[in-house]
């Protein structure tokens, strides 16, 4: 069997593309396993919306990252760094490959360099900052701010959520952003002792859309309601992210009487197109592809095992 030494495949692309499939594909075909990154599926009970795959889908291949908390509890990009990095050894002792699977870009990022600053910001200083903002507003924000650095970016001024936080990391350290910022470039990534070889999912304009809608039809017809009714009763609107995420927001108005049930597919579906722009065009410009494949051609599943077979062991 073929091990690829110190090497990490990541398989990636837009919602719907079917990277879930070709990862199952490429496990069976290269002696690995499959390390979900996906944000949604980390969690229990998110099955129909996030596509997760069924048991008889995964065909015996092990899948990881996949119901590690349940929808009360608060997944972050910290938290599965270092839950993949004990996937990825334990996947290398054991004589396996892992093959990263997923579109969530922010965790997919983790894999190609530091994506967290290590800055723990501490109960005081949240309570600190978000007084500062109740009682005086951006400007109070932009005050504070000015005591660590002279200059402030316009974008960030522009964006109360990354100034608050901005505020909190500057307290917190008692450093300038470009210190920050700086101290961050020279730290290690987790992964950067591996070579990564990225493939990415193309299908056309036309197949997509179509895949999109037939996707949301399955959904449907599986039983999102119902299963957003119970995530629903668990406290799901409690979770700011969670709860926006495309086929679970639309759903939550259905029940909430925002939406009519006859109209949920047309707004899924727009919704997921709008998501798979977004997706599109952080894929060009954050991290860089070895190989884009056709998914309309019929050689797509057979230039790929082409292009793992050149991977050196």
């Amino acid at each position: 069997m073929k091990i690829f030494h110190n090497r990490l495949c990541i398989v990636c692309g837009a919602t719907a593309s079917g990277k879930s499939s070709i990862g199952v594909d490429l496990a069976e075909a290269f002696n690995g396993e499959v390390l979900s990154c996906d944000s949604i599926q980390f969690y229990r009970g998110m099955d129909i919306g996030s596509a997760k795959l069924t048991g008889e889908e995964c065909k015996g291949i092990p899948h990881h990252g996949i119901d590690l908390v349940e929808i009360n509890d608060h997944f972050n990009v910290g938290r599965y760094v270092a839950y993949a990095k004990d996937i990825v050894l334990s996947a290398q002792a054991r004589g396996k490959n892992i093959f990263v699977v997923g579109g969530s870009g922010f965790y997919l990022k983790s894999f190609y360099g530091p994506i967290v600053d290590g800055i723990s910001i501490s109960e005081e200083t949240k309570k600190f900052a978000a007084q500062i903002y109740a009682n005086e507003g951006m400007a109070g924000i932009e005050k504070r701010l000015l005591n660590y650095q002279k200059r402030l970016p316009r974008e960030l001024m522009c964006n109360p959520v990354r100034a608050l936080h901005a505020l909190e990391r500057c307290v917190e350290s008692g450093k300038s952003l470009e210190e920050m910022a700086a101290t961050f470039q020279k730290r290690m990534g987790v992964f950067d002792h591996l070579k990564k070889y990225t493939i990415y999912l193309h299908w056309s304009k036309d197949s997509l859309q179509n895949r999109i809608r037939m996707r949301v039809q399955s959904m449907l017809h599986r039983g999102l309601i119902e299963e957003v009714k119970k995530l629903k009763a668990q406290g799901l609107e409690q979770h700011a992210t969670l709860c926006q995420s495309v086929g679970y927001r639309e759903m939550l108005d259905v029940l909430n009487g925002r939406l009519k049930e006859s109209d949920v597919e047309d707004h899924i579906v727009s919704h997921t197109h709008r998501l798979v722009r977004k997706q599109n065009t952080w894929f060009r410009h954050q991290i860089c592809i070895d190989l884009t494949v056709n998914m309309d051609s019929r050689d797509s599943k057979h230039l790929l095992f082409e292009f793992l077979n050149k991977i050196d062991g």
